[in-house]
């Protein structure tokens, strides 16, 4: 019996789930909202993986029908910067979204054996 499930599994691929923290060092950076990593079916996160399977290596995590959100900080513009205008209503605040992240080709595509984790 284990000899079939292991040859049934044989060639079979999965991508590598992944839990997702966002880290901020600055004032202006993402932020994540104070609930810990973001993780694969949790509270509505999905995709939260490394897609090995298809080889192109890129770490995704969808939050768009979640209940978790990522926040967004932007800094005032620079003081003598050429900016035409009063500076756009987004400058110098925050805000919370749902994105669909995709961090491209994040391993490099040095992975030698792709079922490797």
């Amino acid at each position: 019996m284990a000899a079939g499930i292991a040859s049934a599994q044989k060639g079979k691929c999965s991508d590598v789930r992944i839990d997702v923290a966002v880290v901020s060092t600055a004032d202006s950076a993402p932020f994540d909202d104070g609930k810990g990593p973001y993780q694969e079916g949790v509270s509505g996160a999905y995709n939260t993986v490394i897609h090995i399977c298809s080889g192109s290596y890129d770490a995704t995590m969808g939050l768009i029908t979640s209940r978790r959100t990522i926040g967004f900080t932007f800094p005032p513009p620079i003081d003598g910067s050429v900016y035409p205008g009063p500076a756009p209503a987004w400058a110098n605040s925050s805000f919370l979204a749902k994105p669909f992240m995709n961090v491209r080709n994040i391993l490099w595509g040095r992975m030698q054996n792709p079922q490797q984790s």
